[in-house]
């Protein structure tokens, strides 16, 4: 029964994403999720990126997951190991709760803190008696998580989406890795075809310059090398650029560009933002591609496709 749950809830997840918030397995073993939480922006933690461990025990859902962050916080109730003081991951657990639902919880923790029940009292006391200077030291906390993350994603490979990950999601089946299947396969490219890989404000400018002066809608790619439906979403997104050269597809790292990212309203990755002429006409939250394909048909549709230069 554990494994069908735990199934259901990734597919939901890939449907409707919780709001700055992004899951999935480990490798193949669907027992062992990694999480990303993009901090609130109503908190000292916006504009840092959180990861998050989840240990789903074999009786799920009739016992809570094990959940931890592997990205410092500094907050009242979580401790130096990553321990997370949170009623719904103890007492007040229900089979009716969801991961999604979790991770919503933990990131209103974020936002609106726990003093009166803390996990760690000298910063409690903090939080009480100097908000102010509670607030400073979370910010640069914060900001030092963006070094980490990224030291994160040089080292590890957070997400590694196996074939069998895409399958999970396609077919709804479980299948074993190939034998001898090699793991270099399963490194996905963000950019690629007709895919521009945005690394700075300037290049963004530049490239919207571009699509105004030869009368091209641009769609982008907020993406993140450690999220799971990023990467699975990506051959797809790269295959579209191939198929409308028309159109200009640009990818934009949330980690590298997150002061950027952080201006345009991006509630979970992956988000695809539609332009033209620098103004926005559509958005897509998640690895939908279904849904992304019915958006580009719908804009090739709607927009007549500017001839090509010779």
């Amino acid at each position: 029964m554990a494994s069908k749950r735990i199934l259901k809830e990734l597919k939901d997840l890939q449907k409707d994403p919780p709001s700055n918030c992004s899951a999935g397995p480990v490798a193949e073993d669907m027992f062992h999720w990694q999480a990303t939480i993009m901090g609130p922006p109503d908190s000292p933690y916006a504009g840092g990126v959180f990861l998050v461990s989840i240990h789903f025990p074999p009786d799920y859902p009739f016992k809570p997951p094990k959940v931890s962050f592997k990205t410092r916080v500094y907050h009242p109730n979580i401790n130096s190991n990553g321990s997370i003081c949170l009623d719904i991951l103890k007492e007040q657990w229900s089979p009716a709760l969801t991961i999604s639902k979790v991770l919503l919880s933990i990131c209103s923790l974020l936002t609106d803190p726990n003093p009166d029940d803390p996990l760690v009292p000298e910063i409690a006391h903090m939080y009480k008696t100097d908000k102010s200077k509670y607030e400073s030291t979370a910010r640069s906390w914060t900001q030092n998580n963006r070094i980490f993350a990224k030291k994160i994603k040089k080292e590890e490979s957070v997400y590694s989406v196996f074939k069998i990950y895409r399958e999970f999601i396609q077919m709804g089946s479980c299948v074993s890795k190939d034998t001898g299947d090699d793991d270099s396969v399963h490194n996905v490219d963000f950019s690629g075809g007709n895919v521009h890989l945005i690394t700075t404000k300037e290049s963004w400018d530049e490239k919207l310059a571009e699509a105004g002066r030869d009368g091209k809608i641009v769609i982008a790619n907020f993406s993140a090398t450690w999220c799971g439906p990023c990467k699975i979403v990506a051959p797809f997104y790269v295959e579209l650029s191939e198929k409308h050269p028309s159109l200009m597809f640009l990818l934009v790292d949330v980690d590298e560009l997150s002061d950027f990212s952080s201006t345009w309203d991006i509630k979970a990755t992956p988000t695809f933002f539609f332009l033209k002429n620098g103004e926005q006409i559509g958005k897509l939250v998640g690895a939908n591609k279904p849904e992304l394909q019915k958006k580009v048909t719908s804009i090739i549709d709607s927009v007549p496709e500017s001839p090509q230069r010779p």
